[in-house]
C-alpha cells in the first residue's frame, strides 16, 4: 500500500481523523438516577406549593364567609337602628303635636286673664 492512500495499515499516513467514536452506552454514564432526582425535588416542591395555595384558598374562603357573616349582622343593625329611628321620629312628632296644643291652650287662658274687663260685668 502506498503512503497517503488509505490501504489497510497505515492509519494517520495523510488521512484526515474520523470523528471522535460514540462511547457505548454500556461506557455512558447513568444520568437517570440524577434526572429522576432532580424531577421527584421538583414534583415535591410543586407539591408543597399546591399544598400552600390549597391552605390558602381555604384561609381565603374562611375570610370571605366570616366577612358575609359580618356583613349580615351589620345589615341585621342598621335594620334595628333604622326602625329605632322611625320610632323616635314618630314620637317626636306626636310630643311636638301636643306641646302645640298646650301652647295654643296656655295662649288661649294667656288672652282670657290678661283681657281687660268688659264694661258692665261684674267681677
Amino acid at each position: 500500500a502506498s503512503p497517503g492512500a488509505g490501504g489497510a495499515g497505515g492509519r494517520g499516513h495523510g488521512q484526515t481523523a474520523s470523528p471522535p467514536r460514540r462511547p457505548p452506552p454500556a461506557e455512558m454514564p447513568d444520568l437517570s438516577p440524577v434526572r429522576n432526582a432532580a424531577l421527584a425535588s421538583q414534583v415535591e416542591e410543586a407539591d408543597r406549593e399546591d399544598q400552600r395555595l390549597v391552605e390558602a384558598v381555604g384561609q381565603a374562603r374562611e375570610r370571605v364567609v366570616e366577612a358575609r357573616r359580618e356583613e349580615e349582622a351589620v345589615e341585621r343593625e342598621l335594620q334595628e337602628l333604622v326602625a329605632k329611628i322611625a320610632q323616635v321620629q314618630i314620637a317626636l312628632e306626636s310630643e311636638s303635636a301636643s306641646l302645640e296644643r298646650d301652647i295654643k291652650a296656655a295662649s288661649a287662658s294667656m288672652l282670657l286673664t290678661s283681657a281687660p274687663p268688659t264694661p258692665g260685668v261684674a267681677c
